[in-house]
């Protein structure tokens, strides 16, 4: 899907079939030599499938309306995808995210010591806040999640 930039990836369902698109910019990354970062996309989106995430939203949306039990649940599902997407991830999990972090032409650059250290400092409230309505964990937590596996 042609996306003007945007790096992004999704799992969803049509016509009663699984399907996952991948916006071109990530295809490029792949052209350019990121080929362990869009391994790491491609495997946390088809995690989605077969951990039958999207039907499941289904299932779960009336929960959602309950605050905050709705992301709670899309962040276990995220953080379920970014584990598996590590584990077949064969030399740097964290460069998919890294792609998400800082784009496609700098994410090669990011030193992940330096940025979870920085990361670490950022604690307090409005960052439990954000966190906490979110449906995706923070960034440097994905990151940090994926670099120890």
């Amino acid at each position: 899907m042609q996306s003007g930039g945007v790096l992004n990836a999704f799992a969803s369902r049509f016509l009663f079939r699984d399907i996952v698109v991948i916006f071109s910019d990530i295809l490029e990354l792949a052209y350019a030599q990121g080929e362990d970062a869009v391994r790491f996309i491609i495997a946390h989106e088809l995690a989605h499938v077969k951990r039958k995430h999207v039907p499941k939203r289904l299932i779960t949306f009336w929960g959602s309306m309950i605050p905050f039990v709705g992301q709670v649940y899309s962040r276990a599902c995220e953080t379920t995808c970014d584990n598996i997407a590590a584990y077949l991830s064969d030399k740097n999990p964290a460069s998919g995210l890294l792609v998400l972090l800082a784009g496609k032409k700098l994410y090669s650059k990011v030193k992940i010591d330096t940025f979870l250290q920085e990361a670490e400092k950022e604690k307090g409230f409005w960052s439990w806040l954000s966190e906490i309505i979110s449906s995706h964990p923070s960034l440097s937590a994905r990151i940090r999640n994926v670099s120890k596996t």
